[in-house]
């Protein structure tokens, strides 16, 4: 599988956790809204650390839920519904059956992306619900208020310095964007979210980004940003005189035609 970040990293955790922080929440006000049965069956691909395989176990402990990732994250112990393994969206293949999958920030990143969602629709039960959420950056983050003009400017080259690597390596600015018309091709039912948020540094999703140009930091310093420019950016993203637009979040939500 394709993906620019590791879990294994030793910022892997905390970016987890910032990921949680900023969109458990909205992840699960979405799945509320969808009627699932009692003792549903649900799978998490991409489930990083668990945060909301272990809610969805937690809220229905009659039900199942699978959660897997090519590098799973999740702390014991564990709801006795929930199961963890080890699985490659790109190359192992899917069980059928599910009431519910919901994945998140996964499908942007892939270059296989709408077989994956092929694939997916077909693994549902009838009447079984695919939620989807990604972030679309075709309009790159950019700061509006800085400490500097100079800062300023500084922030949105590292944000798009930033995203060419993930583009690099196969993911779609623009994927999100047009998730819907995507979903319409399998499911019925389809309805979407979007959400556009602002950032200032220090809060959680300056730190989201100080920890992925640190991912990124050696394939950058390649590209020629200096370490001095990586570094200062490191320190404004702590400044909460930095004010930023975040990615947007869309969310889409279909079924599959009931019987």
């Amino acid at each position: 599988m394709t993906y620019s970040f590791s879990n294994s990293a030793s910022t892997g955790h905390e970016q987890l956790d910032l990921l949680a922080s900023l969109l458990d929440g909205k992840t699960q006000g979405h799945i509320e809204a969808l009627d699932l049965p009692e003792a549903a069956q649900c799978w998490i691909p991409g489930a990083g650390s668990g945060t909301i395989a272990r809610w969805l176990a937690e809220r229905d402990p009659q039900g199942l839920v699978l959660a897997t990732d090519i590098d799973p994250k999740i702390d014991e112990p564990l709801p006795k519904n929930l199961i963890i393994e080890v699985h490659d969206l790109t190359t192992d293949p899917y069980r059928t059956g599910w009431d519910l999958i919901a994945i998140r920030l996964v499908l942007c990143h892939l270059p296989q992306r709408q077989q994956i969602l092929q694939q997916m629709a077909a693994a549902l039960k009838p009447g079984g619900w695919l939620l989807i959420e990604d972030w679309g950056w075709s309009a790159p983050p950019s700061a509006y208020a800085a400490p500097t003009p100079a800062d300023a400017a500084l922030f949105d080259t590292m944000s798009d310095a930033n995203l060419t690597q993930l583009q690099d390596r196969g993911a779609d600015p623009a994927w999100a964007e047009s998730l819907q018309q995507h979903m319409d091709q399998h499911l019925t039912d389809v309805q979407g979210w979007r959400y556009d948020e602002r950032w200032e540094g220090g809060s959680p999703g300056c730190r989201l980004h100080a920890i992925n140009l640190a991912q990124h930091r050696e394939r950058l310093l390649a590209d020629g940003i200096t370490a001095d420019e990586l570094d200062r950016a490191a320190a404004l993203l702590t400044d909460p005189a930095l004010r930023t637009y975040a990615y947007a979040l869309h969310a889409c939500a279909g079924r599959r035609p009931p019987l």
